[in-house]
């Protein structure tokens, strides 16, 4: 394809890091092109949908039984253009890690066609539900909105513009009933710079702002489609639909439409006034950020109960996290983004949403010092979230990235699962002979990264019992039933001092 799926255009131009403590491990660190056939590694199942360029499939992880979707691209249907969009694509969804957009797990190439291996979401698109004309009370619409305005927000914070958000790029994670949605679709998205104006016309018509017909556009042409989802949510009609496609560009052009038909002449003032918010001109278009503010998404998304002894589980757990291994964090940070159950993934990521007051796809100190309140876990407020900002935040960012929160929040009973550590042990020895190299590390946890090759040595070192510089798979098992007695007995010392 003219190009690796690691390549990129901006190479890692930071000095060489030569201290194991100064690596830094995210989930995209194992998002990488696989070496191997797609077909090695996963059983392809039932037709899901297609594209203009690609099939999507349901398939299964051979090694952990996980259930996943593959999208598949045919090469010789991707013009030059084509295969850059799918390179820009591949190189954002690396970048994400939301729980309202969908996860991407790894990458296979082959002669005739490219996969990518994605999350499964089981309820189907929101566009079906539209179309079979089912009614979404205000309820249900800001609760989706919610969602929605959280992952735009944090695209937004990363300077990433989607550019084609409708309904047919929004699924259910489960059921229709449940409402959890994810953002599926990344292959007009692009980032940008700081305060830059795009000029390309793309995008689905009936949801495209009306600045990008004039090749003129920012972030704010997402807040636009969002607000016309919005409409679509409450009527199941276009607020602008002329009977050819330049007289619906000319009625965008113009933003009138009404709100005084239909279900809309019965919506509440708060859920018109959000509307009116963006579908406006952008200098007066809200922000993601101003929009999940807004009351109609609080007064309709406001919790009547939640499940306190599950939220002060995970804040135990959090308090509990504290290991300065560096191939222990790896593994940690590759069983939970790889190969925990989606029902595991969803239960913490209801936790991240009820946290995440403001919606940007992390957590401050202050979100967390109130959710310690609310859970009365510790008197000692300031200094505990300091501590637990310091041993969770990884990149050293001062939050708590939704990545950093799974790793530190799942249970370590489950980290240390035979099963788990069998198929994490096989992601570090590459050439399968039982043994994981400092060659192997560097290979698969290096990255975009400089790292001397004394870090990797470092690595084998601290664990290599019988110093022979590999690491085999007992010694591989014996850190994480270490380091899980160590999580109990923070745990257990912490209730006493309660």
């Amino acid at each position: 394809m003219g190009c690796s799926v690691g390549c990129t255009n901006n190479r890692n131009k930071s000095k060489e890091i030569t201290s194991v403590h100064d690596l830094i491990i995210k989930p995209s660190t194992f998002v990488k092109i696989n070496s191997k056939e797609f077909y090695e590694v996963y059983a392809l199942g039932r037709f899901l949908g297609a594209g203009a360029f690609a099939e999507v499939y349901f398939c299964r992880h051979i090694l952990s039984n996980a259930q996943r979707a593959v999208k598949i691209f045919d090469k010789n249907k991707l013009s030059p253009g084509d295969k850059d969009l799918l390179l820009q694509e591949i190189e954002v969804l690396k970048l994400l890690d939301h729980p309202s957009i969908v996860s991407v797990y790894e990458f296979f190439e082959d002669l005739d066609q490219f996969y990518i291996v994605m999350e499964h979401c089981k309820g189907g698109e929101l566009f079906h539900e539209i179309v079979e004309h089912k009614i979404f009370t205000e309820k249900q619409t800001a609760i989706i909105l919610k969602q929605l305005l959280s992952a735009v927000s944090y695209l937004h914070s990363l300077n990433i513009v989607h550019r084609d958000l409708k309904p047919e790029n929004i699924v259910f994670e489960e059921s229709l009933d449940d409402l959890s949605v994810k953002i599926i679709d990344f292959g007009t998205a692009i980032k940008i710079k700081p305060d830059e104006r795009l000029s390309e016309s793309l995008g689905t018509l009936y949801y495209t702002a009306p600045e990008v017909f004039d090749k003129n556009y920012n972030e704010k042409c997402d807040l636009w489609s969002i607000g016309v989802i919005m409409y679509v949510l409450f009527s199941s009609s276009f607020p602008f639909r002329g009977q050819t496609n330049a007289d619906t560009i000319n009625l965008i052009k113009k933003g009138e439409y009404s709100l005084s038909i239909g279900r809309w002449n019965h919506a509440s003032e708060g859920a018109k006034d959000l509307v009116r918010h963006l579908l406006v001109p952008e200098k007066d278009r809200y922000s993601a950020s101003e929009a999940f503010s807004h009351s109609f998404i609080n007064v309709n998304t406001r919790s009547e109960s939640q499940d306190s002894l599950k939220i002060s589980l995970v804040l135990d757990n959090l308090c509990s996290y504290h290991y300065e291994n560096k191939l222990a964090e790896a593994i940690w940070t590759y069983i939970t983004s790889q190969l925990i159950s989606s029902k595991q993934k969803k239960e913490l990521a209801e936790v991240f949403k009820i946290l995440d007051t403001n919606g940007d796809g992390k957590l401050s100190k202050e979100e967390l010092i109130e959710s310690f309140k609310n859970q009365v876990i510790n008197t000692d407020i300031n200094i505990d979230i300091n501590q637990v900002i310091s041993n969770v935040d990884s990149d050293h960012s001062g939050f708590v990235d939704y990545n950093e929160f799974l790793r530190s929040a799942y249970e370590v009973k489950e980290i240390s699962n035979a099963n788990s550590l069998k198929i994490a042990f096989n992601m570090f020895d590459l050439d399968g002979d039982g043994l994981i190299l400092a060659s192997e590390l560097k290979e698969v946890l290096q990255g975009e990264m400089k790292v001397s090759d004394t870090v990797w040595k470092e690595m084998i070192d601290e664990v290599d019992i019988n110093k022979d510089g590999a690491i085999d798979f007992h010694e591989f098992e014996l850190l994480i039933i270490q380091l899980s007695r160590q999580a109990s007995e923070i745990v257990v010392n912490e209730q006493k001092g309660k």
